[in-house]
């Protein structure tokens, strides 16, 4: 089992504590060349079912080894731990520089204190909020267990799925998708390969 960190923006942390998203969707990054394959060709790949979670199989066109196929695995399987990372604010111990909690924008503002200062008081809490990718894993508040790992493209996501990601028709899945991955080309990222990762609240949730 394995801890791993990820991201939500603030719509997607609120529809996760509400119950109402237990999925998520990541993009498959792009394989480099192979030292004795070459260049993958994407537009050869098949799934593998052979594995679990199953892998996503893609053709090199041929190196110095000739041509082949290099199975692609997630880095995500049943029983890792994902801690979310969301926008954050620091809070110290007035009128010092000591870090002891933090603070998130919904919900009233919860609160998680380290371990060293745990139910501190007499808090500074007007310090900016900061972007989730600095947000420490001591601050998280929202702990996954992931249930299962699937591999398909995005456009293929079933309206089931669409509901389990947090929203209420395609259009509008489709639609933060390509805002919040900034896709100059819509029709072809929705045609990418991506994880398809189910996933519960874990007991270490704050």
């Amino acid at each position: 089992m394995t801890d791993h960190p990820i991201l939500f923006n603030g719509d997607m942390v609120r529809a996760i504590r509400d119950g109402h998203k237990t999925q998520t969707r990541r993009i498959i990054k792009r394989l480099p060349i192979h030292a004795d394959y070459g260049e993958p060709d994407w537009n050869k790949t098949w799934i593998d079912d052979s594995y679990d979670p199953p892998c996503l199989k893609v053709a090199y066109g041929g190196g110095k080894m000739g041509p082949t196929a290099q199975r692609h695995f997630s880095k995500y399987t049943p029983g890792d731990l994902l801690w979310v990372r969301e926008k954050w604010r620091p809070l110290y111990r007035m009128h010092t520089n000591v870090l002891v909690g933090a603070c998130f924008r919904w919900r009233g503002g919860g609160r998680v204190f380290n371990a060293e200062h745990k139910g501190s008081d007499n808090i500074d809490d007007l310090t900016p909020f900061k972007p989730s990718i600095h947000m420490p894993k001591w601050a998280c508040r929202n702990w996954l267990k992931v249930k299962s790992v699937r591999v398909e493209r995005l456009r293929e996501i079933s309206d089931k799925d669409i509901i389990c990601e947090g929203f209420e028709c395609r259009e509008d899945f489709y639609s933060a998708i390509i805002k919040i991955n900034k896709a100059k080309n819509p029709e072809e990222y929705l045609n990418k390969w991506c994880w398809a990762i189910n996933f519960g609240k874990s007991q270490k949730n704050g």
